[in-house]
Order: C-alpha cells, then sequence, then structure tokens
C-alpha cells in the first residue's frame, strides 16, 4: 500500500508498507526510481498556488482514505 504524507511547508511524500505487495505499484515505483536517477532535473516543486486551490476546494470535506472506490478509476 502506498501512503502520502503532507506537511505544513507543500511537501508530500510517499511510503509504502512493506508488509504487502503489490506488482503494479512496485513496477510504477521501480519505473519512476529509474527515471530520477538517469534524469532528476524534471522533478519540481508542487505549485503552492494549485495546493492551496485544491485545499480550498476541499476544505470541510471528510475523506475517509481505507474506503473503496466504486467504479472504475482513470490515474
Amino acid at each position: 500500500m502506498v501512503e502520502s504524507h503532507g506537511s505544513e511547508d507543500g511537501r508530500v511524500g510517499l511510503s509504502v508498507a512493506q508488509d504487502e505487495s503489490d506488482p503494479v505499484t512496485d513496477l510504477i515505483l521501480e519505473c519512476l526510481a529509474r527515471d530520477l536517477e538517469r534524469v532528476p532535473s524534471p522533478v519540481i516543486a508542487f505549485p503552492t498556488c494549485l495546493a492551496g486551490r485544491m485545499k480550498a476546494l476541499t476544505a470541510g470535506m471528510d475523506v475517509d482514505l481505507d474506503e473503496e472506490i466504486d467504479g472504475a478509476v482513470m490515474l
């Protein structure tokens, strides 16, 4: 399982639970790691204005991150 962690300064981190393995997540993370080793320059900070807009749009919403998603999901 991949978990995201946000901070007050706008940084986001990802961590993977070691007790579970998801082949799709593993493949995506391996691909991302190879890309970052090969060409680290495209990594940029998430725009502060976009983070603020997302925060404003979701203010007051209750979200259960463990709840199953109904229907198809495109990422």
